[in-house]
């Protein structure tokens, strides 16, 4: 990978985090109206929804390059 498209992809992955999303509004709700223990356990809850989302992904990813490998070698 160059390092013009490298630079690209960092600055893009930059802006469209520091975007709030739906779970950054669910965490700031839940700080302003019941205090900030309340949104550390929502931003647990949150960061643990995105593992499981990874390797889910990862999973389907890897069963996609391997049946394609196989179909390949046929």
């Amino acid at each position: 990978m160059g390092t013009e498209i490298w630079l690209l992809y960092v600055s893009t992955v930059f802006i469209l985090m520091s975007t709030p999303g739906p779970s950054q509004l669910l965490m700031l709700s839940n700080s302003v109206s019941n205090g900030f223990q309340r949104s550390l356990f929502t931003a647990a809850g949150d960061l643990s929804a995105n593992f499981l989302q990874m390797i889910v992904a990862s999973i389907g990813l890897v069963s996609i390059v391997q049946q394609s490998s196989d179909f390949l070698s046929l």
